[in-house]
């Protein structure tokens, strides 16, 4: 979990103005103290966490739909219900189940994430992508010491462990019971539901 010491410093770093981040980047001492820099940042920057970390999947300018999501995601918020329209392709579940619960985890901020689908195969795609995100990137990986407790990961439920904790994925379909749903002591800390 992340400490109140942290939580104060991922504050102070995250209400610079965007050219006092960049001037306080550009004057560290040597790349591994702006690459620590960028990661505090990154936790109540989610544009900077997107850019940063999925280059592969940002490779167009933001649109308004991004930027009210990266505006309203706050660090730490809990008990918020938030929907979401845009036209098809605007990258909403881009955004919504899989950057954002990457986020999640690699800032300790949910313990268990449930992902609902409209099917439960389309939901499992989901959790496919997270899990193949984590693996595939190795700066991610490495950045944020992320890895999975086995070799074989689950396609309808895994954990992720950081330094830190370990968040707890299931993925069901719609029309499938939720009450209830845990893993041992865990119930679900964040519900994502998509089509």
């Amino acid at each position: 979990m992340t400490t109140e010491a942290e939580k104060d410093l991922i504050q102070q770093i995250g209400s610079l103005s965007s050219s006092e981040f960049l001037n306080l980047c550009e004057n560290a001492s040597d790349q591994e103290t702006q690459l620590s820099l960028i990661k505090l940042r990154c936790a109540t920057d989610l544009e900077l966490f997107a850019e940063t970390f999925f280059p592969h999947y940002c490779t167009r300018e933001f649109n308004d739909y991004h930027r009210h999501f990266f505006k309203n995601s706050k660090f730490g918020e809990r008990n918020i219900r938030r929907a979401g329209a845009a036209p098809r392709g605007s990258a909403k579940s881009t955004l919504a189940t899989l950057i954002k619960p990457i986020h999640d985890v690699c800032y300790d901020l949910e313990r268990f994430i449930l992902i609902i689908g409209s099917t439960t195969p389309l939901a499992n795609k989901k959790l496919k992508d997270i899990r193949q995100e984590i693996l595939a990137n190795g700066f991610l990986r490495d950045v944020f010491e992320l890895r999975f407790p086995k070799r074989k990961v689950g396609e309808s439920e895994f954990a992720v462990f950081t330094p830190s904790g370990r968040t707890y994925f299931v993925a069901i379909g719609r029309g499938s019971e939720v009450r209830g749903i845990r893993i041992n002591e865990n119930r679900p800390t964040k519900v994502v539901c998509d089509d």
